[in-house]
């Protein structure tokens, strides 16, 4: 079978912007007769994710991240779908489609779309593939399978999904989806229903932190984002009035995204931070202070959200004790810290 796949062909350095020219499409030949427990899919979505930058550098600066090889195919969150029985029949035809297409810091973790966090890279991508695919998700449909778990016509998803039309994939690998869970849209399994969703969801039920009935402040960089947006308006719409933000502040880079943040994802306040001053406008948009921040960026954004979490402060280590008894009769307001010296 002839399949086309992506490769990288050029790293972009440590510090620039990558460019189309550093990936490459090519055409290779896959063979069909499966080895065993190996699954045969195609490729319906493949999803792309800030964490893949770092993995076009030979160092990518994380441990559980792999870099992506030179003229090797390129991987991240795919679906696809299962077309014949596990007797490995030969490809089969698709039988239906898609409909379409902390206080904490909370901080974002690699999003390769599916369902999982990328840790390894296999050695190989199966049967008629001759380069190593590093992991990452997809989703798609099995065409023909040696491998009991999965039958024609299965929709499957996984993060070690290499960037092709078709893929011998190991079994082990895959996880099958129920297509009715997001009304057939099956792109949502790497997105809301996916790794980005659950990113959200952790970040802001496990390190969040929000405390009942506390009003609190939340704000969320990269809003916009995969990630963000479901942190920002699962946190307004669920965590935030159930349990207690009741300001949610988003920050992302155009005016036509922050519109949508208001707008269509309930946002109670948005900041451009390529036109605005970001500690300027979080001081009027959270008179209070910031709570809670799920951040999705680092940098200067997030130092600049950082200063906003209120503190009381006191002076001299004599203090100490006044301080201590203070804090724990409720007369801080944010954290209470004693400055010792200059």
């Amino acid at each position: 079978m002839l399949v086309k796949k992506v490769v990288l062909a050029s790293r972009p350095g440590a510090n620039n912007k990558p460019v189309p020219a550093n990936f490459r499409l090519e055409e290779t030949n896959l063979a069909l007769d499966l080895q065993e427990e190996e699954v045969l899919v195609r490729t319906l979505y493949l999803s792309v994710d800030p964490y893949m930058r770092c993995r076009m550098n030979e160092d990518t600066g994380a441990e559980y991240l792999t870099p992506w090889q030179l003229c090797q195919c390129a991987d991240g969150g795919g679906v696809g779908v299962v077309e014949s029985s596990p007797d490995g029949g030969g490809v089969g035809v698709v039988e239906s489609s898609p409909d379409g297409g902390g206080v904490g810091v909370v901080e974002s973790s690699p999003d390769g779309g599916g369902v999982g966090v990328v840790e390894s890279s296999p050695d190989g991508g199966g049967v008629g593939v001759v380069e190593s695919s590093p992991d990452g998700g997809g989703v798609g449909v099995v065409e023909s399978s040696r491998h009991d778990a999965f039958c024609r016509g299965d929709v499957v998803t996984s993060f070690n999904w290499p960037w092709q039309s078709h893929a011998a994939v190991t079994g082990s690998l895959l996880h099958k989806v129920d297509p009715s869970l997001v009304d057939g849209h099956l792109s949502y399994f790497l997105g809301a229903v996916g790794m980005t969703g659950l990113t959200a969801l952790l970040g802001m039920r496990e390190k969040g932190h929000v405390t009942q009935g506390a009003n609190q402040t939340l704000v969320v960089s990269g809003a916009a984002g995969a990630c963000g947006s479901i942190a920002g308006q699962a946190s307004y719409v669920q965590i935030g009035r159930l349990d207690g933000c009741s300001r949610v502040v988003g920050i992302c880079g155009s005016e036509e995204k922050c519109k949508t943040l208001v707008e269509v994802l309930a946002f109670t306040g948005a900041i451009n931070y390529r036109r605005q001053d970001v500690a300027a406008a979080l001081r009027d948009r959270c008179p209070d202070g910031v709570d809670v921040y799920f951040d999705n960026v680092g940098g200067s954004i997030s130092d600049a959200v950082i200063a906003q979490v209120l503190e009381t402060m006191e002076y001299g280590i004599e203090n100490m004790g006044v301080a201590f008894c203070s804090m724990m009769e409720g007369g801080n307001l944010g954290k209470q810290i004693i400055k010792i010296s200059d």
